[in-house]
Formats: structure tokens, sequence, C-alpha cells
């Protein structure tokens, strides 16, 4: 008897939590591409949106490295020491698309699921 008790408790927690999940707005990283981060948003009405992080590679050294390095023949690799965040665009629900140089992923997406 007690182990029926707890299956249908396990059973009504997961669904309640599962129904509480679907009215929060959900951002899912689709990963790398060249120079910027995609991201997916999902709208607690069930609307989606693009959140796009472009970036910048800057190679970052002193100057007295930079020279000892010219004068002993080194070619750069081209790997990035520092990555620069140059703009972060979301994509509206009418179809327009809005850019700011500094916004947290979080702010983006709400900004995206707003009417």
């Amino acid at each position: 008897m007690n182990i029926i008790k707890t299956i249908l408790t396990s059973t009504l927690v997961l669904t309640a939590s599962h129904a509480s999940a679907a009215d929060k707005m959900r951002v899912f990283d689709k990963g790398l591409d060249g120079n910027q981060r995609t991201y997916q948003v999902v709208c607690p009405n069930g609307n989606s949106g693009t959140i796009t992080k472009h970036f910048s590679y800057t190679e970052v050294e002193s100057p007295e490295e930079s020279s000892r390095k010219r004068n002993a023949g080194y070619r750069p690799s081209g790997a990035p020491a520092a990555t620069t965040i140059s703009k972060v665009c979301v994509s509206l629900q009418d179809g327009e698309e809005k850019c700011k140089t500094s916004w947290e992923v979080e702010d983006a997406a709400k900004t995206s699921c707003a009417p």
C-alpha cells in the first residue's frame, strides 16, 4: 500500500512541476558559428525568438613581448588571447532586430518575448 502511495505522490509532483515549467521562459544555447553565439528563446506564450551574441578576438600581449617575438621571427598562429563582445542582437516578434552593445542574455530574452 505504501508503494502505491509513493508512486502516486511522485507522479503528482512530477506532473505539477512539468506544468509550472511550461509557464517559464526558456533559453537554449545553440552554439558557436564563426564569431557569434546563438541562443533560442521559447516564450511562455509558445512563441520563440533568437538571440545572437557577436564578438571579436583580439591578441593581448605587452609591447616588450611583441617586440621580442618579432625579433625572433615569430609568426602569429591566429589564436586569440581575448574575446570582446561587440553587440548582442534580438530577433523581435515582428521580424525586426534590436541590438545593444552590452546586454545580458536573460534581459535580451525578456525583450524577445515582449509583445
